[in-house]
């Protein structure tokens, strides 16, 4: 089981057992390159391995037919749109997800990403980007994420349960960090990002 702190919410609690893991995102080299030098090519290896991630956790959401409102489609639509047939993903990446509770687990993830997806448009903006892509500019859907708050919580409410989400959380951050080492571009390698 996961020692945490008790907090007033299952998702703050599942926020702070997962918090290093998911800062270490931020350092990634190409987070990092994304903030720093939003390049087309790093906007597009970056939507390259969203698609990566978010395919790989549709597929298993959609295998298991849970979360029906929690669906990563607009997510998908909107990297398709964005990306069309370039960069399709020939390296999926190992998701694995035993549980309804753990497939909510990494879609609490997937969706609370549209918060950090902000705030990349923002410094997308400053930087004088040309053109934002859709997927930078999605809001987020304040229904979806309800019913995600409200599912973390009726589920989260046990220790078995709390810890299968933090299973399922932890799965998709190691996933999403796969997708985004499998599509950084060469050169930006070599920038030192703390594991």
């Amino acid at each position: 089981m996961v020692a945490v702190a008790p907090t007033t919410t299952v998702r703050a609690r599942l926020s702070d057992a997962t918090g290093d893991v998911h800062e270490s995102l931020h350092v990634h080299p190409l987070s990092l390159a994304l903030l720093n030098q939003p390049t087309p090519t790093i906007v597009r290896a970056t939507m390259t391995a969203a698609r990566r991630f978010y395919a790989a956790l549709e597929s298993a959401r959609d295998a298991r037919g849970c979360w029906d409102v929690l669906q990563l489609s607009p997510h998908l639509d909107a990297l398709q749109n964005d990306l069309g047939s370039e960069h399709l993903d020939t390296n999926p990446v190992a998701l694995a997800l035993d549980s309804d509770a753990a497939i909510l687990g990494a879609l609490y993830v997937a969706h609370g990403a549209q918060f950090g997806r902000q705030q990349i448009r923002g410094q997308m903006l400053r930087r004088g980007l040309d053109a934002i892509p859709a997927y930078y500019t999605m809001s987020v859907d304040r229904t979806t994420w309800h019913a995600l708050l409200d599912a973390l919580e009726v589920t989260g409410t046990s220790a078995d349960g709390f810890d299968a989400l933090y299973q399922g959380a932890m799965a998709a951050f190691t996933a999403y960090r796969q997708s985004l080492d499998l599509a950084t571009p060469y050169k930006h390698r070599n920038v030192h990002s703390p594991s």
